[in-house]
């Protein structure tokens, strides 16, 4: 039989908020009533996972509310829970391959067992709360299984066990200020691990009022920013970097609590940009799907660009050389390899300078493609910069940059050759000529996916014409 995963007394936070979830259509859902929810929901789960012996369900929703509701009740009845990347048909099929049944929102899809066509979610009226729910602690079994949104080839599956994700939450709970006064606003998936954990389960565990909307365009932010306040902001750095360019948040700036960036790199000159914009560091959150979160920065122009380990993060250098070593209190293992190169400083704190897997040779000499973005990153007239390897009759470097917001896009080749040779000069002071960009292609905006990512196929079409 299911056993129920044993719970810890309820956060009392949750239970007293009236608002935690702020709606799209500006109805309100308040901590009793989710609780209750929840409650029911996972009862008739655990009945009816028990008598199919289900084991492993796929879930996707894109309504936070509807989402957080099936993932607590499936974690309050142990069952294994898997999260595709997002809801295209594809994905969901990959996905759901190994899984019992499904449970979510699938338009348009043939969706065999769903189990949210059997187990009917309903409002439950307010004289009908009562309030014995409790938040699954660590000795809940459940298992989430994430997909990563890789670059190149198929999305590679991570699993968590539950514990390691509320020991995250926690963790942030110490380190961050989050409390019953606060709105979190977001602009990235709860489908992902970043926007699952600080969209919605540290929320969540503090009681605090989420927004469910996902904000895909700053006007839409703009205008929640206007009507919220103590707002603690959950953004990519490439909705950030969008920002920069058109700034539609500065009026509202004294609104914002915490601005958080995760998920890949942010490059410094928006940092600076958005904190003296806003009068607010950015804080940014160093770690992986597979490590959870590791440690955190907030840069402005009078702060160093150390990063400072979560409590439970260990750093080390790998005897010599400088591949970082890593022991977290997230993770099982010990002396984790991390394919991050770095300089640990005697007090923990550690400098990141690229990744290993992006070192190659050129012509028989090595050359790190992040240092050399890092160079060309720190001229005035570039926002962000990506170099790539492009294959051929002979192997060279492409460089894709985003010019900076005062910076007008080359109008002739002469201009261009003019940009190139001031970026290759630049260069020269670090590198040997052999290991520069040979090609070079300049945007406004960087092409980002939906998850935020860039995927290799479309900054390699930029190089396919002359």
């Amino acid at each position: 039989m299911v056993q129920t995963a044993r719970a810890v007394m309820i956060h009392p936070q949750l239970l007293q908020q009236p608002q935690l979830f702020y709606r799209a259509d500006n109805s309100h859902l308040c901590g009793r009533e989710f609780a209750t929810q929840v409650k029911q929901l996972s009862a008739q789960l655990e009945q009816y996972c028990h008598q199919h012996q289900i084991k492993q369900v796929l879930l996707y929703h894109p309504d936070s509310v509807q989402f957080s509701l099936w993932l607590l009740a499936l974690l309050t009845a142990n069952i294994d829970i898997v999260l595709p990347a997002n809801g295209q048909p594809q994905s969901i099929k990959d996905a759901s391959e190994q899984c019992d049944a499904l449970v979510g929102h699938f338009e348009n899809l043939a969706i065999k067992r769903d189990i949210t066509q059997v187990i009917p979610h309903v409002i439950i009226p307010s004289a009908a709360l009562f309030t014995n729910w409790q938040w699954p602690d660590k000795c809940c079994q459940s298992q989430l299984t994430f997909f990563t949104s890789g670059s190149q080839g198929a999305a590679k599956a991570i699993n968590k066990a539950w514990w390691q994700l509320n020991l995250e939450v926690d963790t942030l709970a110490q380190t961050f200020s989050l409390n019953q006064a606060s709105t979190v606003l977001s602009t990235v998936s709860h489908q992902h691990i970043y926007g699952l954990l600080f969209k919605l389960l540290w929320p969540l565990k503090a009681g605090a009022t989420i927004v469910s909307t996902l904000f895909d365009y700053p006007e839409q932010l703009a205008q929640a920013c206007a009507e919220h306040h103590e707002i603690t902001l959950i953004a990519s750095p490439a909705y950030l970097s969008r920002l920069a360019q058109d700034d539609v948040l500065a009026h509202y700036a004294k609104n914002l609590e915490h601005v958080f960036s995760s998920g890949g790199p942010l490059s410094d000159t928006v940092a600076y940009q958005l904190a003296e914009n806003w009068h607010l560091p950015i804080t940014q959150v160093y770690g992986s799907t597979e490590t959870g979160g590791i440690a955190y920065r907030r840069l402005t122009e009078r702060q160093s660009t150390a990063w400072q380990p979560f409590n439970g993060m260990s750093l080390s250098n790998v005897a010599g050389t400088q591949q970082m070593c890593l022991n977290s209190a997230y993770l099982p293992d010990k002396d984790i390899l991390l394919d991050d190169l770095g300089l640990v400083h005697q007090n923990g704190q550690f400098e990141l300078l690229g990744r290993i897997d992006r070192t190659i040779k050129l012509e028989e000499k090595r050359v790190n493609l992040d240092a050399v973005e890092r160079h060309i990153a720190s001229l005035a007239q570039v926002s962000e910069v990506k170099i790539i390897v492009l294959q051929g009759a002979r192997r060279c470097l492409g460089c894709v940059i985003q010019l900076a917001a005062n910076v007008q896009l080359p109008s002739s080749n002469v201009q261009k050759r003019e940009l190139n040779q001031m970026i290759k000069s630049h260069l020269l002071l670090h590198f040997e000529s052999v290991c520069l960009p040979r090609k070079f292609r300049y945007l406004t905006h960087m092409p980002y996916n939906s998850q935020g990512k860039l995927v290799l196929s479309q900054l390699e079409k930029l190089f396919e014409s002359a």
